[in-house]
């Protein structure tokens, strides 16, 4: 009888292109029990070197969220730019990135980190602010849970990124 040998789990590292969403993207998602810290931030930059995503991430740096969330402008200029079709297709590709950040913050590997709030606040504003606040910062907080907690318990996190697709 074989035994077989443990081979360390990786981080699922997925192609997706989201529907009306021309550039596409790619998206790290974290399995239930990731091993260690370092084989999240291994996938978390390979990841960011596969990101093919740059019209988006422009975007997301036109739109200045962290200083302009709650304007009305910053709503104009999705809606005058961008199709209900398109919000539709960008809605869908940052509610993948969001899964990536959720993920870490629910894997059992980092149960006992605290991320200061309830489900909707770390299911949904917090990972919609790190998309929000560019690729660099997202990229950073996916391959770092504990800058990630850091920042969570900040207070800094605006409203939900995510409603401006709607």
């Amino acid at each position: 009888m074989q035994v077989a040998s443990k081979v360390p789990r990786r981080l699922e590292i997925a192609s997706k292109v989201p529907q009306h969403y021309p550039s596409g993207g790619v998206v790290a998602h974290v399995p239930p029990n990731p091993d260690t810290d370092e084989e999240i931030a291994e996938a978390a930059r390979e990841a960011e070197a596969r990101d093919t995503s740059d019209s988006f991430w422009a975007f997301v740096t036109e739109v200045d969220w962290e200083h302009k969330w709650n304007l009305p402008s910053t709503l104009e200029l999705v809606t005058e730019r961008y199709t209900p079709e398109e919000r539709r297709g960008i809605y869908n590709h940052v509610s993948d990135l969001m899964g990536g950040i959720s993920s870490l913050i629910y894997s059992n590997l980092y149960r006992g980190l605290d991320f200061v709030g309830g489900d909707d606040f770390c299911h949904y504003d917090l990972p919609a602010e790190c998309v929000a606040r560019g690729k660099a910062f997202y990229y950073k907080m996916l391959g770092d849970v504990h800058a990630l907690s850091a920042f969570a318990q900040e207070g800094t996190v605006h409203e939900n990124f995510s409603y401006l697709f709607h």
